[in-house]
């Protein structure tokens, strides 16, 4: 209470003024508290990094697994049916072209060969003797007609002789078709004793032999498989959405165990599986080392 001037009372002090002061004070000590212990951590802004923008590509990969083949790499089966008797390679032979693989029974094919042979030889000699039948009925028609001008010789007889030469003539190309077919038999005969013995189609090495001497081959039965392994190719399977990224020529890396070899993609079939929607590439590789292997995974 503060006395009035004149003493005669007292009047009461200004409280509202005093407690607003006392606020403001107390808010600025807060703003000059610990910040941490201010702030409402969900509130807090992340500290940011200012760097200069670029233009550019981003690089794309595929991450694929493919197979390794030999170049050239065939299976080879026998042409004819008969027993293996002779294996002459094994696992890991490398063999020249026409090189003897394999060698099949021939004792039946050497057979049928002789009978072809005699059969033909048999329509040569019909051959032979057909056109020593057509000359003397020529000779006969040249002799009826020479008589005939001079009315010695009826008109039947002429006829008759005329008759026999075409009948010659038609017995010549009957015998000359004969020769021809017997000889078309012993060709095929001749060519199947050939096969009795399997020869390398190509230069290379042998893998997968699965034939012994004894068992009874057939063109189903797989004797053993053949490529050239200086130089391989990986086969891999590609979508058609990936066929909008990927193109001939572009650089890969073929990754097997810790070894990395990088060539171009060679080629990619234009043909697409009606099912699948995918289709093949190769890329083609240097193997004179002979890291890999027909049949490996590679990455």
């Amino acid at each position: 209470m503060k006395p009035d001037p004149d003493g005669s009372r007292l009047r009461p002090l200004r409280m509202p003024a005093l407690l607003l002061v006392a606020g403001v004070i107390m808010s600025l000590a807060g703003c000059t508290g610990d910040p941490q212990q201010q702030a409402d951590p969900e509130r807090l802004i992340p500290a940011v990094e200012a760097v200069r923008a670029r233009h550019g590509s981003l690089p794309l990969t595929q991450r694929l697994s493919g197979v390794v083949e030999a170049q050239n790499q065939v299976e080879l089966h026998p042409e004819i049916t008969a027993v293996v008797t002779d294996v002459l390679v094994v696992d890991g032979d490398a063999v020249e072209a026409g090189q003897p693989l394999v060698r099949l029974r021939a004792t039946e094919f050497e057979k049928r060969l002789s009978q072809a042979q005699a059969n033909h030889r048999i329509a040569l000699a019909q051959l032979r003797r057909a056109e020593a039948l057509a000359r003397e009925a020529r000779a006969d028609y040249a002799r009826l007609q020479s008589l005939a001008g001079e009315d010695l010789t009826s008109q039947a007889e002429l006829e008759a002789a005329q008759a026999r030469a075409e009948t010659a003539e038609a017995e010549i190309e009957l015998a000359e078709a004969r020769v021809e077919q017997a000889l078309a038999v012993a060709e095929e005969e001749e060519d199947n004793l050939a096969r009795t013995v399997v020869r390398a189609p190509l230069a290379g090495s042998v893998g997968n032999r699965a034939v012994e001497p004894g068992m009874l081959a057939n063109p189903s039965t797989r004797l053993l498989t053949l490529g050239v392994l200086d130089s391989v190719r990986v086969e891999i399977i590609l979508t058609d959405r990936m066929l909008a990224d990927i193109t001939a020529g572009q650089r890969t890396e073929v990754q097997r165990g810790g070894a990395r070899l990088s060539a171009p993609l060679s080629r990619i079939s234009p043909f697409l599986h009606p099912v699948s929607h995918t289709t093949e590439a190769e890329i083609e590789l240097d193997n004179r080392d002979r890291r890999l292997k027909p049949g490996m995974f590679v990455t």
